[in-house]
């Protein structure tokens, strides 16, 4: 016999179910699924799963249940005893370590927890980098920064605790700073003067796609005030794989048939994109089907510029027509519907948002080149370089960092040059390079 006692108002549970039945109705705007959950406040008691002097008719015991146990138990019929929970004559328990992945441009952040049933480290903890000591802390600290670190380069941390009754298990992790550089320098003539306006490329490009099985793979974007509303233009380099169905590329409100949306086209009407708005009530597309190279990639861009609906392909103007649009603030998704159905197969690479209708000379001269985080009505800005990691980071100023879930880095880059302009100066600045320390790059 044990006492595992848990009082809770009968009317928060209710309250609770309703709260939730009212959520369901609202649209998510937050990619994180706790993020607004209801908070009710209730009495609740528990006492750790221990029991002591519980009394029956026959017998009377203290012990602790769902762990092994040592002792001795009386030969009398009317009294027992139990003894110490074993689990804590161990050392300590395997960490569960998280370590930052591209999150800081300097620094690797290493956090642990131990599990609340281990026993404690209270001789401190060891924290190793790729097997070798990296420091040893004490047994109240819980984190460790590392500014030893170069972009580019990939390190396992280990970490483990200790205690009277030796090292205790390893956890591990990967962690990296994310190797978006920036190259910057002048062009001028050999007299002296200024370039305007070149295009400077470097080479080699070092970059990556991410790959989205058709099942389950999408990357979802917690919605931020900059998303761009009435005018707009969003971009971005598709390799449609076999199994096409009006799949998402990417998708800001289809289901709510408002907003804007990117999907593949139909299954059996050729490989290509359509593009929509919606006002709620009503819903208008453009559609258009690879003619040439439809296994390959292809630069997709839509605009809208308050009063139509623009479509250009490989940078090349497509078609138009006249819309209308109505917003909702909402997440939205990159390789799948915003509802989480029609999943794209394929890859997709270089995602492009601004808050503007670009004019076709803009969208041509940029179908293949980076751009700077500076560049006007930049919104956000995923190349999806990092190669590794459970985000994909923006580019922009507005740090719209993006959650992947199932989709995969692939090294089949769409072919995007790491490339920046220059200003009435001859200065230019390449941003976001993808880089490691044994890496050199040609300026051109």
């Amino acid at each position: 016999m044990y006492s595992y006692i848990i009082r809770m108002r009968l009317v928060l549970t209710l309250l609770g179910c309703w709260l939730g039945g009212l959520l369901l109705a609202q649209v998510e705007t937050n990619c994180d699924p706790t993020a607004n959950q209801p908070i009710t406040n209730g009495d609740v008691l528990f006492n750790y799963g221990s029991s002591t002097n519980v009394v029956s008719f026959r017998n009377r015991a203290s012990y602790t249940i769902a762990q092994p146990l040592i002792g001795f138990q009386f030969s009398q019929p009317y009294n027992s005893q139990w003894g110490f929970w074993s689990r804590f004559l161990l050392p300590p328990q395997e960490p569960a370590v998280m370590v930052s992945q591209g999150d800081f441009p300097d620094r690797v952040l290493i956090r642990w927890t131990l599990d609340p049933l281990s026993s404690d480290a209270s001789g401190g903890y060891v924290v190793l980098r790729d097997g070798a000591f990296l420091a040893q802390v004490g047994s109240d600290i819980s984190q460790f920064i590392d500014f030893n670190v170069q972009a580019g380069e990939f390190y396992e941390y280990t970490v483990y605790g200790r205690n009277q009754f030796g090292s205790g298990a390893r956890g591990r992790a990967v962690g990296f700073v994310n190797p978006n550089g920036i190259v910057t320098g002048k062009l001028e003539t050999f007299s002296g003067n200024p370039v305007v306006n070149a295009v400077v490329k470097l080479t080699p490009t070092v970059g990556r796609s991410l790959y989205f099985d058709g099942v389950n793979d999408y990357i979802c974007v917690t919605h931020l005030p900059v998303v761009p509303t009435n005018m707009w233009t969003v971009s971005a380099w598709v390799k449609i794989d076999d199994g096409y169905d009006s799949d998402g590329i990417i998708d800001l409100g289809s289901d709510l048939n408002k907003n804007f949306w990117l999907h593949t086209t139909s299954a059996g009407s050729g490989k290509g994109v359509v593009a929509g708005v919606g006002t709620g009530s009503n819903a208008v597309s453009l559609t258009h089907v690879f003619t040439e190279n439809p296994n390959g990639w292809h630069q997709v861009a839509a605009v809208y510029n308050g009063i139509s609906l623009l479509l250009y392909v490989d940078g090349r103007y497509v078609s138009s027509i006249k819309a209308s649009i109505a917003n909702e603030e909402a997440l939205f998704t990159i390789g799948s519907r915003r509802d989480l159905t029609s999943f794209f197969k394929g890859r997709i690479d270089d995602v492009r948002l601004y808050n503007a209708p670009l004019t076709s000379t803009q969208i041509f001269l940029t179908r293949d080149l980076t751009v700077s985080k500076s560049t006007a009505n930049l919104v956000a800005y995923w190349k999806f370089d990092e190669g590794l990691g459970a985000k994909v980071f923006d580019l922009s100023d507005n740090d719209m960092h993006a959650f992947l879930n199932g989709a995969i880095f692939s090294s089949d880059a769409a072919p995007v040059n790491n490339a920046g302009f220059t200003d009435e100066g001859g200065l230019y600045a390449i941003e976001g390079v993808n880089y490691s320390q044994a890496q050199t790059f040609t300026a051109t």
